[in-house]
Formats: structure tokens, sequence, C-alpha cells
């Protein structure tokens, strides 16, 4: 049997923090301090990589609240502002001046004098070393005898 919210609020109404959790009815407890309902985690908006640090294709560096670090050199951003490694490689985090596309809303104020500047993650990439040798170069043509 399935209870709607109010019924269950009903249900419970013996226990108070109980009812004051699942319908919500206070906001803030003693002294004014918010405090999120039992059960409701953070968000997890941290640096996940640190500098210095080698990590894989597809590897999450950091997520953010708007752009505040911005992708450099091999590093993707998704739609809610997470920066991704794009290629395999060590992370490199860097204070640069910006140099917006024209569309920005900060084009103008770089154009008129202003420096402004943000902290790019790069990912500088590893270089592949030869694993492997191809059949052709480790077998002489007179090494195959006919029998």
């Amino acid at each position: 049997m399935m209870l709607t919210k109010l019924e269950f609020c009903t249900y419970l109404r013996g226990s108070l923090p109980i009812i004051q959790q699942c319908c919500g009815f206070r906001t803030k407890f003693r002294k004014g301090r918010p405090r999120n309902p039992i059960g409701v985690r953070g968000k997890f908006k941290r640096a996940y990589m640190v500098e210095g640090e080698f990590v894989y294709k597809g590897e999450v560096l950091l997520k953010q609240s708007g752009l505040v670090n911005y992708p450099g050199e091999n590093v993707g951003i998704l739609k809610n502002n997470t920066l991704v490694a794009a290629k395999d490689g060590v992370v490199i985090c860097t204070s640069e001046k910006l140099n917006p596309y024209p569309d920005s809303p900060l084009y103008e104020r770089v154009k008129n004098g202003m420096t402004i500047h943000r902290q790019f993650w790069h990912v500088y990439p590893t270089p592949v070393h030869a694993k492997f040798k191809l059949v052709t170069e480790t077998l002489d043509s007179n090494s195959f005898k006919k029998v």
C-alpha cells in the first residue's frame, strides 16, 4: 500500500522530527542556522585531480558552479562546466591572461585595455613509447627456410 506525502505525515503525527523531514515545515533550525534535510548530500563541486597528477582520457579534473576555471590544452568542458581530460597525461594549472572571443561579454573590457587573468587547466600528454615491434622488422627475409 503506497501512501501519499500528506497521508504519511498524518500517519506519523506523533513523531515531530519525522514530520519535519518529510513535509519540510521548518527551513531553519536553532539560531537561524540553515541545514540540509537528513539524507540530502552536497554537490561535491571540487577539484578531483591536483597539479602534477597523471590522468587518463575521460577522467574528471574538477566540477564547478559557473565558469571559474577555464579549460586549456587537451581539456574538454561538459554542459555543467565540468572539466574533463581529453588525452592521457599530466595535469598542469596556470594563471593566464584571458583573450576572449568577440561574442563574449568580456571582449569590450579587454579591448579597452583591461587585463583579466583566469586559471586554466591543461593536460600535458606523455609521449607514447613503442611497446611492440612489427614482425617484418624483427625477421629477415633469409630466416625463412623452405622444406
